[in-house]
């Protein structure tokens, strides 16, 4: 694909430029939502979706639930509007309006580049629990990143589609070997002295302009085959790894062609962790 792409650039220039290029690239790279294996899809579609602005048809970034009413993204998806819904993949026409933002981080660094928000009224049950969720990672873990693209074949068209029910149809994820983590020991230069650096994780899974938000999901195969795969939410994508020259704001430096992500961070296990016992205690007899 060339050189990388300043994120602060004409970024709509750019797409229509190489609109030809683009699609191609989406054509041999990636695939769509019914690609997915049922196991897949079922782990997804309660708990993983877009984020759209209103009722424009198109959206902006990608969120996860993390308990049944409380969704994570990436901080600079809080584009400040209080009218931002999230639309879950196996439930597309269902918005879920996104109410207060729990106070928990935000700012430019990477590892503060997540937000948690409340959902009023949830609607759809969520599939996760505590155990979905895990901080240890291990150097060529296999991934898998789902997400609606924002530069498919129909959002370079000129006329942005004016029907929401065609988002959908922009979910992308890939098959490529490359889908696998690289943790910050691996890299060069090496990420930046001063922060918890085992923190910022490394891939080079084919990601698209709207995938900022999307869970990293660690796939374990076990040895007997018939069995369903093992899904862990490992942590959130945030970014490609190129950075413009003198931007030093991300953490996690500089590490094109790498595309960056974190952990899921610990503050918002704890809050999956006081859902979970607060669910118990509301369940108990």
């Amino acid at each position: 694909m060339g050189s990388p792409i300043d994120p602060a650039g004409e970024e709509v220039a750019h797409y229509q430029k190489y609109r030809k290029k683009y699609a191609a690239y989406d054509r041999d790279c990636f695939f769509g939502w019914p690609d997915l294996k049922p196991a897949t899809r079922e782990f997804l579609g309660d708990n993983v979706g877009a984020l759209f602005n209103e009722d424009e048809p198109v959206p902006f970034c990608a969120a996860f639930r993390i308990t049944e009413d409380l969704v994570m993204t990436a901080n600079h998806c809080d584009i400040g509007s209080d009218k931002i819904t999230l639309r879950l993949f196996g439930h597309p026409l269902a918005p879920m309006r996104l109410g207060e933002r729990i106070q928990m981080s935000g700012g430019a660094s990477d590892l503060g580049d997540f937000a948690v928000f409340r959902v009023p009224d949830p609607m759809v049950k969520s599939r996760w629990s505590l155990q979905t969720f895990s901080r240890e990672v291990h150097t060529r873990q296999a991934i898998l990143i789902v997400a609606s693209s924002n530069i498919t074949p129909e959002a370079l068209l000129a006329d942005d589609p004016d029907d929401v029910s065609e988002w959908l149809g922009n979910v992308r994820f890939s098959r490529t070997p490359s889908n696998q983590i690289w943790l910050a020991s691996e890299v060069a230069p090496p990420v930046p002295e001063g922060i918890p650096r085992s923190d910022c994780l490394f891939h080079r899974a084919p990601t698209f302009a709207g995938m900022s938000g999307a869970p990293i999901v660690a796939i374990t195969v076990p040895d007997n085959a018939p069995t369903k795969p093992i899904f862990h939410v490992i942590g959130i994508h945030l970014r490609s790894g190129y950075l413009p020259n003198g931007d030093h704001s991300k953490a996690c430096g500089n590490h094109f062609p790498f595309n960056v992500g974190i952990k899921v961070p610990a503050v918002v296990l704890d809050e999956v962790s006081k859902a979970t016992a607060a669910e118990a205690v509301g369940k108990a007899p």
